[in-house]
């Protein structure tokens, strides 16, 4: 699918074209209510909070055991790489870990503060950490599968591109909802890019649809189906270039950005059995 014509309003297009809350009738009180559910899930789960990963203040994790040897779940939230932290994200560990999966939420630093470099390379050392910690504060886990959700999708489909290194094997699976997975039309919305400051050179090395994931690398995907005609390309652009190693694409009839991800954390949703059977658990 190609990248829309430019035309004399292109920065306009793609400012609206990635504006998620076009449509949403109150965004304010929808995000209130995922920290209510948030909230609530801190108070019911079990794990540890905070852990460090590196040295700065938002390399930080949460880790929530499930069963003994179990797959572990990494989730990465999202917010254009300049908004949003794990605590507004506890509800989506909640029910994988009812089922018996381990789940880590991962924080890393926002634009404009630093770079998208730079905010990769702490989720890299964050899945790194967990091979080499999990284990001390009680998970051991058979295998990892890294979920992210828009930004975070760009985030979790670069972990499936990365070869695998001593003591940090690749993923099993990633699961890419409203996924962003060519920077240049990113860098092409000045809304974004006022704080992202996105390099050609990051375009090349950050966009996954221009790289390949590790062979063996499992790839769900997602988009609403009532989301922006670029979101929708985007994710179409995980089937054009990354081919067989996409197993599936999850249908969303009707879902916007916010509702796709409400559906990883939606016990009764395809979605979620998707997670689940890359886990390995039904």
């Amino acid at each position: 699918m190609p990248a829309p014509n430019t035309s004399p309003d292109l920065a306009a297009f793609y400012d609206r074209e990635f504006n998620t809350r076009l449509g949403i009738a109150d965004p304010a009180a929808l995000l209130a209510g995922w920290q209510a559910r948030a909230r609530k899930a801190r108070a019911s789960l079990r794990g540890h909070r905070d852990l460090a990963y590196g040295p700065g203040p938002r390399e930080r994790l949460d880790l929530f055991p499930g069963a003994q040897d179990a797959p572990l779940l990494v989730f990465i939230h999202g917010g254009f790489w300049r908004a949003r932290d794990k605590d507004e994200f506890t509800w989506v560990a909640e029910p994988y870990v009812a089922r018996g999966v381990s789940v880590a939420l991962v924080e890393y630093a926002l634009a404009p503060e630093v770079t998208l470099t730079t905010i990769a390379g702490q989720v890299q050392a964050a899945l790194a950490w967990l091979h080499r910690h999990a284990a001390r504060h009680g998970v051991h886990f058979s295998a990892m599968v890294v979920a992210g959700h828009s930004a975070g999708g760009q985030l979790a489909a670069l972990e499936g591109c990365r070869p695998p290194s001593p003591g940090a094997p690749s993923p099993r699976a990633v699961v890419l909802v409203s996924a962003l997975s060519d920077l240049q039309t990113v860098q092409c919305a000045p809304s974004l890019d006022q704080d992202l400051h996105i390099s050609d050179d990051e375009v090349l090395h950050l966009s996954p649809a221009r790289l390949q994931p590790v062979a063996g690398v499992q790839v769900v995907t997602a988009v609403g189906s009532a989301e922006s005609r670029e979101f929708l390309r985007q994710n179409a652009l995980f089937a054009q270039h990354w081919g067989s190693a996409r197993v599936r694409d999850i249908a969303l009839p009707g879902g916007n950005h916010f509702s796709a991800c409400e559906a990883l954390a939606d016990e009764e949703h395809p979605l979620f059995e998707a997670v689940m059977g890359l886990c390995g658990t039904r």
